[in-house]
């Protein structure tokens, strides 16, 4: 069954994208994601909100595979990386 990731709109922390990028890491771990966005993750604008957040893709991707809400996942960014303000 694929999984189609949420909209780029819905916010995390008055963030938007960060909880589809989150939603596209779940689903490929569980084999769900669509084949046409594999080869664009960890590019394009999850790249851009990594760098934006000054996280490394592979590290966000560990932290999300260990489970938690987005909130967590984001607070984690933000002691890891950076918080903007």
């Amino acid at each position: 069954m694929k999984h189609y990731p949420r909209s780029a709109y819905d916010q995390v922390g008055g963030l938007v994208y960060f909880a589809r990028m989150l939603d596209k890491i779940r689903s490929h771990a569980r084999g769900e994601l669509p084949p046409d966005y594999h080869a664009n993750l960890s590019k394009g604008f999850d790249g851009r909100c990594c760098r934006f957040l000054r996280v490394e893709y592979s590290a966000l991707r560990q932290r999300v595979l260990q489970g938690g809400a987005d909130e967590e996942i984001l607070a984690w960014c933000f002691q890891a990386g950076r918080q903007p303000n």
